[in-house]
């Protein structure tokens, strides 16, 4: 089996999820310790069959509901790279949006935003 026919496993596998193209890519990554491009550049290469209970496990995982986020540890957030656990709450796209507005308010104030 190729890195491709494992992908569009995963892909298929992961079917009810929001975005399964995109996790089934983040749960190869992170199962086979490579970068999205270099996946793409070994796209028919061989599966290391050594790599299967890993990935199998982080699919059990996300097919019971956690978070992606928690899974591999990290989440892009406002362009920057967040380290996540169960203890944090997972950034959702509009928050970057709230991000912005109050970014904008401050700036309208002619006040310095601090975060904190």
């Amino acid at each position: 089996m190729t890195l491709q026919q494992a992908l569009r496993q995963v892909r298929h596998a992961l079917g009810g999820s929001d975005a399964p193209r995109l996790e089934a890519e983040l749960l190869l990554i992170e199962a086979l310790g490579l970068s999205r491009a270099q996946l793409y550049a070994r796209l028919g290469e061989e599966f290391p069959q050594a790599t299967t209970p890993t990935l199998h496990h982080l699919m059990e995982r996300r097919l019971g509901g956690e978070p992606l986020a928690y899974i591999r540890g990290h989440r892009e957030f406002y362009g920057l790279d967040f380290l996540v656990s169960a203890a944090v709450m997972v950034p959702r796209p509009e928050t970057e949006t709230l991000v912005d507005r109050a970014l904008l308010w401050a700036q309208t104030r002619g006040e310095r935003p601090l975060v904190v």
